[in-house]
């Protein structure tokens, strides 16, 4: 029970709090409070004694020094030639095309309702080839 040990602790620091509400307390809290007072003291557990201690909490892993990191590697640049890859015909046709139709500054939804939709779709490179 939680009140316990803070009784326990309030008396065990305070004692002289005891005196003071003892006239206001009914018999039953008055023998409560008077067998905290005559308690002895719980011993003080000794926090520097570490043997019984697994080492996982005698030396937790986030208070050790980080491992380093790999050094790393300086490789030379790979000098390779740029390529391209054409499907047959690709290249001749969109040479044949009109650049301005890619980019316009009409929304979508503009350009829909001026041209079919088939259209729109075929500048934009959805054909039906």
């Amino acid at each position: 029970e939680y009140w316990r040990t803070l009784l326990q602790t309030l008396m065990a620091s305070q004692p002289q709090l005891a005196e003071e509400v003892m006239q206001w307390l009914s018999t039953q809290p008055q023998s409560v409070l008077k067998s905290y007072l005559s308690a002895p003291p719980k011993p003080v557990i000794d926090g520097t004694d570490n043997s019984n201690l697994p080492e996982i909490l005698v030396s937790p892993p986030w208070r050790s020094k980080k491992k380093m990191t790999a050094p790393r590697l300086d490789l030379a640049p790979l000098e390779l030639t740029p390529q391209v890859y054409w499907q047959p015909g690709e290249q001749e046709r969109l040479a044949a095309t009109e650049p301005a139709r890619y980019f316009s500054t009409e929304s979508l939804a503009q350009r829909m309702e001026q041209k079919s939709g088939r259209v729109v779709l075929q500048e934009l490179g959805f054909g039906d080839d």
